[in-house]
């Protein structure tokens, strides 16, 4: 998928998150100091969506292999997925169940 610095000029630059007018955005963009910055964003974004359908494909996939035996070795796979603001209840779930996992 996306790399973190990808993730965070899409939202740097488009400022998903946040509900803004269309005069505010455009004074965002032509605030921006890195001239380079909707370059970056343009290329992630493309790249997101070339990889939304394949996402898709993927998760079909996993969900219809077969589960592998008891005391084999398991692969896991985690996508990072940056956010502008920290979900603290989501960040303690999430280290709560990386807790109840360990031996």
């Amino acid at each position: 998928m996306l790399s973190p610095n990808e993730q965070w000029d899409l939202h740097t630059h488009f400022e998903f998150t946040k509900k803004l007018s269309d005069d505010d955005l455009l004074a965002h963009r032509h605030s921006i100091a890195d001239r380079s910055l909707p370059q970056r964003a343009g290329r992630a974004l493309t790249k997101l969506v070339m990889f939304t359908d394949r996402l898709e494909d993927y998760r079909i996939a996993q969900a219809h292999a077969p589960h592998p035996r008891k005391g084999s070795v398991k692969q896991i796979v985690v996508f990072s997925e940056v956010h502008p603001e920290i979900d603290v209840a989501k960040l303690i779930d999430a280290l709560n169940d990386y807790r109840r996992s360990r031996p």
